[in-house]
């Protein structure tokens, strides 16, 4: 409010004029050009089975990976602290060494070669 009076602004549609683009027609290309609009897309079979199936790869390399951080977080540095150390160097090997002997006792009573052959 200016001195007591109000005043009100209404936004009146323009008339284009020619050459130039009406003031919602400017905002829609400006939404589009940021790839804010929305669209409906119902793309070929193929493309939607190929789109799911990069999902399901997508949501099997998140459970690979909590997988393997709940096997280092809760198995390795529990049992194997002197194998916490490496355990990024080489995963095939670490993992073997998981899978094959989760009994330190086990490890302990193996020869050095025994133990070097585990894949």
């Amino acid at each position: 409010m200016v001195g007591g009076t109000r005043t009100i602004r209404r936004i009146r549609p323009t008339v284009p004029e020619a050459g130039k683009p009406c003031l919602r027609q400017a905002g829609v290309a400006d939404l589009v050009s940021q790839g804010k609009g929305q669209f409906y897309e119902y793309p070929p079979l193929a493309l939607r089975d190929l789109r799911g199936l990069l999902s399901l790869k997508r949501r099997l390399k998140k459970y690979e990976h909590a997988t393997r951080v709940r096997i280092r977080n809760h198995l390795v540095s529990q049992y194997f602290p002197e194998l916490d150390h490496f355990w990024g160097h080489s995963d095939g090997e670490n993992l073997a060494i998981v899978k094959w002997c989760l009994d330190p006792s086990q490890i302990a009573g193996m020869e050095f070669e025994e133990f070097s052959c585990i894949r």
